[in-house]
């Protein structure tokens, strides 16, 4: 009787460990096959046009560094070209003038009209393209005004860039992008209309998923076609955010300085005093670095202004382009150009002047210059040893930092200028003078139209 007990007993836990050896296997089915269909895919929306002529380098380089890593099979990218006019020749073969896609991934060229900005052309290819959306888990739209991506050597060559953004994504944040901005916009671009100076995820690059497409979706605004681009930031750009602040959710970004930051709080709704970061000195007095933020802008004026954002991306692309090619690693752009690089600081060190350089500790560090004149030894400083990495000081305040100081040196300097330089270089060329021709004639023709 106690032997048959035993063996029942025995039975049951059998029976109970198979019962539960086949639920959890079920479980793990079923979580492999929604991994299957939703994870793990992350679809790219990408527009492109060709109104600045650093957009199409910006597409090959994204081509090139971008599209790689495993698991290409999980992401698929959708480069919609966004017509402004094309030749008869582009009519006939659209993307023959365009980059060639590897042949090793899931990408595809289409055509749109330019009818639309950004988030009107996500919106149509989300709309239009026969989408399957619930088969995606990430969503990553991105325009070609930006290169990247830009990645530390320590990141896994194995994992794709859009983790970075996706990682972020959790039951909280449901939109990231390279950068936050708080600059502020009014409904129909002026003042009279509606403000929201929300912080928003600007929209050159950004990332969410099922939950947060589904809160952009249901703001019938975000994914319109606006007409206007005050209408496009103040509903798509600006209003995405906060159609996810609405929602209960927040964002995220990749800048250093907002780490950790609640944006559902109102205290931070004035991040970097509203200044939108992207600028020239406008990242609190600093630029975007390409290794920070992964993507950052560059047109051809930014690179005609010399941005800093824009040179380091012009030197990354570089170095990343030639990484196997023998002996690029031998050059150096210092060798190659030292005053026109250091112009800006050699004058900025002239301009600030000698009164406060404290010479005595400079010359025990510099014994070699001992028995120069001390014009002789400024000069050889601003020139050469303020680079060099020898030690000196000053025993007072830069007076540069001062605005006021600066705006009467920027006057000086361009009167100086005006006589220092060939006086050509300051007459516009006709077509130039032709435009501020036409400007003042328009201005005076709404000056009385308002009168």
């Amino acid at each position: 009787m106690l032997v048959c007990s035993r063996k029942q007993g025995l039975r049951r836990r059998l029976w109970f460990c198979a019962v539960s050896l086949g639920v959890a296997l079920l479980l793990f089915w079923l979580y492999l096959t929604a991994n299957q269909r939703q994870g793990g895919k992350t679809l790219f929306l990408i527009t492109h046009s060709a109104t600045d002529e650093e957009y199409t380098d910006n597409l090959k380089f994204l081509i090139k560094h971008g599209m790689g890593g495993s698991d290409r099979e999980l992401r698929e990218y959708i480069i919609i070209i966004q017509q402004v006019s094309a030749s008869s020749e582009e009519e006939e073969m659209p993307f023959a003038h365009l980059p060639k896609l590897p042949s090793d991934c899931k990408a595809r060229y289409v055509l749109h009209k330019n009818l639309c900005f950004d988030w009107g052309t996500f919106g149509w290819a989300l709309f239009n393209l026969n989408l399957d959306i619930k088969a995606y888990r990430h969503f990553i739209f991105l325009n070609t005004s930006i290169r990247g991506p830009f990645l530390p050597s320590y990141w896994p060559q194995d994992k794709h860039w859009s983790q970075l953004f996706t990682a972020r994504i959790t039951d909280q944040v449901k939109l990231v992008g390279s950068t936050i901005s708080c600059e502020g916009a009014h409904e129909f671009g002026g003042v009279e209309g509606r403000g929201r100076h929300n912080p928003h995820v600007q929209s050159y690059v950004l990332a969410t998923d099922q939950v947060g497409l589904q809160v952009l979706l249901q703001d019938r605004h975000v994914f319109e076609c606006h007409k206007d681009i005050s209408d496009a930031v103040f509903y798509a750009e600006i209003g995405s955010s906060l159609a996810v602040f609405r929602a209960g959710y927040t964002i995220d970004s990749l800048m250093l300085r907002y780490q950790n930051i609640d944006w559902t709080n109102p205290t931070n709704w004035q991040c970097n005093d509203n200044v939108n970061p992207y600028a020239d000195f406008a990242y609190d007095g600093l630029f975007l670095n390409p290794l920070e933020v992964v993507f950052v802008k560059v047109k051809r004026f930014q690179r005609e202004a010399n941005w800093g954002s824009a040179r380091l991306a012009d030197a990354y692309s570089g170095w990343m382009d030639q990484e196997k090619v023998p002996g690029a690693v031998n050059s150096n752009m210092l060798m190659r150009n030292p005053l026109s690089l250091r112009l800006g600081r050699v004058i900025e060190m002239l301009l600030r002047g000698p009164a406060c350089f404290d010479f005595e500790s400079y010359l025990m560090a510099s014994p070699d210059m001992d028995g120069s004149s001390w014009e002789a030894i400024w000069t050889h400083f601003c020139l050469e040893d303020q680079f060099s990495g020898r030690k000196f000081w000053f025993t007072c305040h830069n007076p540069l930092m001062n605005d006021t100081v600066s705006v009467d040196v920027v006057r000086w300097l361009v009167e100086i200028t005006r006589q220092a330089i060939d006086p050509a270089m300051f007459r516009p060329k006709p077509e130039v003078q032709a435009v501020e021709s036409l400007s003042a004639r328009r201005h005076i023709v709404k000056r009385t139209a308002i009168g």
